[in-house]
């Protein structure tokens, strides 16, 4: 309301309207018989001394002033009731020409409230476009220290986990595949130096089975065992061929018990290769595990940088 029956906006009316060439306000085009009103007006009735107290401005100006004044007086701007409409009203000696003033003031009031909305969006506008270049800049910084700390702290993320859980996860794999052929082998090495000196040869191994040598021996054996079983019978136990066929048998189970020697040999070392393959992949992943807190550590950091960006 106040904005609306402004002497701003009034002078905008009045010389849009060029109501400064109409004499219903300009006083100065008033004919040579002047009317009571104007008579009385202590600038008419003592025009030196009012011009000594208040000097004059410029005629153009004088005679803008002059029109307003005039154009306020006729000029009544209400609110209506407790809502946001408000009336404009305005005398004139013309209807026309006061319905004219009233929509030109509400023409001027509208197209001045969606200028200062345009000069509000523009510098919303000037002001988010340069917040914005400076954030743009503050994330480009945050995002640079992102990089900077991650490849530092070695967090290099693979397709899910980073690089040292994806490697912890393949050694823990590894490591218990390693316990578990280091157990077989014990396991296999047991067996076979049991065989040794003629224990549990009812247990024999793959290994020992498999052996061609062994086989032979064996075989060789079996046939002497049947041997003196006969010549025990025939011959009683101290014939000489009784003896020689002893003989031979301990031979033979020495034969088979070297032999036996030689695979759990073989055994050994790669019993002693399994253990050392789980010892490394144990050590491997202690060190996967240390990097792994290190990483949980990291990675709380990174987070509150990537979360700041």
């Amino acid at each position: 309301v106040e904005i609306a029956r402004s002497r701003a906006l009034a002078e905008r009316v009045v010389q849009k309207l060029k109501l400064m060439d109409d004499p219903e306000f300009n006083e100065l085009l008033v004919p040579a018989n002047p009317s009571l009103p104007w008579q009385l007006d202590p600038r008419h009735v003592a025009p030196e001394l009012w011009r000594q107290l208040f000097p004059p401005p410029t005629e153009p100006e004088r005679i803008l002033t002059l029109v307003v004044d005039k154009f306020l007086e006729r000029l009544n701007v209400q609110p209506k009731a407790t809502s946001y409409v408000f009336s404009i009203q305005f005398i004139s000696e013309n209807a026309n020409q006061a319905a004219l003033i009233a929509n030109t003031i509400a023409d001027i009031y509208i197209s001045e409230q969606e200028d200062i909305k345009r000069e509000g969006n523009r510098r919303a506008n000037t002001w988010l476009e340069q917040r914005v270049s400076e954030m743009l800049a503050q994330v480009q910084v945050l995002d640079r220290n992102v990089d900077t700390y991650r490849q530092e702290a070695g967090l290099i993320r693979g397709r899910n986990t980073y690089v040292s859980e994806q490697q912890l996860a393949e050694l823990n794999s590894q490591l218990v595949l390693a316990k578990s052929r280091r157990a077989e082998a014990e396991a296999r090495y047991r067996q076979v130096t049991s065989l040794i000196g003629g224990k549990s040869r009812l247990d024999a191994t793959t290994e020992v089975l498999a052996s061609p040598l062994i086989q032979r021996l064996r075989e060789k054996e079996a046939e002497v065992q049947r041997n003196e079983s006969q010549l025990l019978e025939t011959y009683g136990p101290k014939h000489p061929k009784v003896v020689n066929n002893q003989a031979e048998m301990r031979d033979l189970r020495r034969l088979i018990d070297d032999e036996t020697r030689k695979i759990a040999a073989g055994l050994a070392n790669e019993l002693d290769i399994a253990r050392a393959n789980e010892q490394s992949l144990m050590q491997s992943v202690a060190a996967l595990e240390r990097r792994a807190a290190e990483i949980q550590q990291a990675e709380i950091k990174l987070n509150e940088l990537q979360r700041e960006a």
